[in-house]
């Protein structure tokens, strides 16, 4: 993924521009379908465990609807959303990094 960089802790960071980016060069009809695309992106780019799950579900929730309200206040004009919200797009979107366990693999049966 372009424009991330590792961060503390095994978390990945990411700029909102560049989820931004990915959701807009997506050609799906509506915003809603965009977003859904880009969580299940979010979701799938690594093997995460259920409490990596719920915390980027939380943190793309936060991310959601604040690109909601700010897509309705551009009147859903992109270039008109760039310009207003350049700062806000700046800032940093955190996923957790899947951490391997060391030793030997469990076995499924």
């Amino acid at each position: 993924m372009e424009g991330s960089e590792a961060g503390p802790s095994n978390v990945k960071v990411l700029a909102r521009r560049v989820l931004f980016d990915i959701m807009q060069h997506q050609n799906l009809p509506n915003m809603s379908e965009k977003l859904d695309f880009l969580e299940n992106y979010l979701l799938g780019y690594d093997d995460y465990n259920e409490a990596e799950v719920k915390e980027i579900k939380h943190n793309f929730s936060y991310y959601k609807s604040e690109l909601k309200r700010r897509w309705k206040a551009a009147h859903s004009i992109e270039e008109k959303f760039i310009k207003k919200n350049n700062q806000w797009l700046e800032g940093k979107f955190t996923i957790p990094k899947a951490v391997n366990r060391p030793g030997r693999p469990a076995k499924a049966f």
